[in-house]
């Protein structure tokens, strides 16, 4: 794991090249997930978003239930405006750990992007529910999409609530 602790320091530091170097380094049977997962967030930061795109799936497919390349798929995803993908990639986080309000969150924001009002408020219900992090940004989303479809009495109401939990 200190290999893995070098790699992640490297890639803190901005030390891209060294960082790169040592991922094909340390590279093995039982780390090539994280590795190809660290090799997305350099070319990342290179602004290489197809190699970043093609070494987070690659993580993806070699651990189904690793998190942080799905997480970093949404973000090139909806970078891209690419909003089906990105739907499909929250889905899956949402099914690898459905406690997680945050994933519930940009699934409903992903279809509110796509036009999908009824999967949006669907989805922010779900997060808005598990009580967590994002409860009052799902609120104040809900709150838009009344008031932008001309539901000023319900868009309040959730305007309402989310300011009372800020408080």
């Amino acid at each position: 794991m200190d290999d893995l602790k070098v790699i992640i320091d490297n890639i803190k530091s901005k030390n891209l090249d060294t960082a790169l170097k040592l991922c094909n380094d340390y590279n093995n049977i039982e780390n090539e997930y994280l590795i190809n997962n660290f090799k997305g967030v350099i070319y990342s930061y290179l602004n290489n978003q197809k190699l970043a795109e093609e070494f987070f799936q690659k993580s993806h497919s070699l651990n189904r239930k690793f998190e942080d390349p799905l997480k970093n798929l949404y973000v090139i995803n909806i970078k891209k405006k690419n909003l089906v993908s990105a739907i499909e990639v929250c889905q899956k986080l949402c099914v690898i750990d459905d406690k997680n309000d945050t994933y519930f969150y940009q699934l409903a924001y992903a279809h509110e992007l796509n036009n999908n009002n009824l999967l949006a408020l669907e989805n922010y219900d779900k997060c808005i529910k598990l009580d967590g992090p994002s409860k009052i940004k799902a609120l104040n989303n809900v709150g838009t999409l009344y008031l932008r479809n001309n539901k000023a009495k319900s868009s309040i109401k959730f305007f309402l609530t989310a300011n009372e939990l800020s408080k």
